[in-house]
């Protein structure tokens, strides 16, 4: 999700940092246009907006470590019944951050009336064919082998950007 999120960054023309703790994730975020750093090389930085999306607690206290004066951390995570526990004083109180959700199932009610289910879907479906897709594919199982793909990913995430089950039909 990350580097999907990156791709969609740079068409906006905004300079991005990626950040990530495995190499070849960051490997395809530099060759996406990306500036790609090991999570314990990103020192304090001054972005104006951050945006966490990998789920782990940790990488949001970074965010927030990461964020400008007046700057805004986005969570676009899902972190479940995991507990997030976050240094609230310091920087984040001193810089006047905003901890902003986004809700991937829903729009602003501000936005609702101009962005429809149909015209989301065809932006979504417009995109595509120029984004970067292919590439962010690392490796592809039968819908047989679930349970190998499942392990891989969880036993050896280092390995994985985005691995897809195939069906008969698509093989």
């Amino acid at each position: 999700m990350g580097l999907l999120v990156t791709q969609l960054l740079l068409r906006s023309g905004v300079s991005v940092v990626a950040v990530d703790g495995y190499e070849q994730r960051r490997r395809l975020a530099a060759r996406l246009g990306a500036r790609a750093v090991a999570p314990d090389e990103l020192r304090e930085t001054a972005a104006d907006v951050t945006i966490e999306i990998s789920g782990n607690p940790a990488a949001l206290q970074a965010a927030i470590d990461a964020t400008a004066v007046e700057g805004t951390v986005v969570v676009a995570s899902w972190y479940g019944t995991k507990p997030v526990h976050l240094q609230l004083g310091g920087r984040f109180h001193r810089h006047r951050l905003r901890l902003v959700s986004s809700q991937v199932s829903r729009l602003d009610p501000a936005l609702a009336p101009r962005w429809d289910r149909e015209r989301r879907m065809q932006l979504a479906v417009d995109l595509l064919p120029q984004l970067d897709l292919e590439s962010l594919i690392t490796h592809r199982f039968g819908i047989e082998q679930a349970a190998d793909a499942y392990r891989l990913v969880d036993e050896h995430p280092e390995q994985t950007a985005q691995v897809v089950l195939t069906y008969a039909a698509d093989v």
